[in-house]
């Protein structure tokens, strides 16, 4: 009876259009802020916020808070999985060809705060960290020690 009861909740909870479109979109394995769900979504900040916190609850997304900003993205590979399985339900029949058009302006290169942000941030920092010049440790990047070494050697020599 337990089982069911769980089941009923999480199928109630990405059965929701808002939820499940969030779910569709955290489907390419990034992380999104809230603000960036909600214009995905079409709703509320208000309506979305409320939205992420029963799914983050329900242990379907986690958040990491990353300086100013709480990314979202699901809690584990299972709920990945599931959603992607969800997913796969859609026939060919019902789907129109998606065209993926490459970022321009603000979404491409921008300056959030006092760091660097879009995409061209994200790219820059999974090519620092697949060269292995980056590690992310806590939820934070961190040079690694011989560069790190490297580094503060070619600054104290200038």
């Amino acid at each position: 009876m337990q089982n069911e009861k769980q089941f009923t909740e999480v199928a109630t909870l990405v059965g929701d259009r808002s939820r499940a479109t969030m779910l569709w979109h955290l489907l390419d394995g990034r992380a999104f802020t809230a603000t960036e769900l909600s214009v995905l979504s079409e709703i509320s900040a208000q309506s979305t916020s409320n939205h992420l916190s029963l799914l983050v609850k329900a242990n379907l997304l986690s958040v990491e808070k990353l300086g100013r900003h709480r990314y979202y993205r699901f809690a584990n590979d299972e709920v990945a999985h599931a959603i992607e399985s969800l997913a796969s339900l859609v026939g060919p029949q019902n789907t129109s060809k998606k065209i993926v058009q490459e970022p321009e302006g603000i979404k491409y290169a921008r300056t959030c705060y006092d760091h660097l942000a879009g995409k061209i941030a994200v790219d820059i920092a999974a090519s620092l960290v697949e060269r292995k010049l980056l590690r992310l440790t806590s939820n934070q990047f961190a040079l690694i020690k011989e560069i790190e070494k490297r580094f503060s050697m070619t600054v104290t020599a200038r």
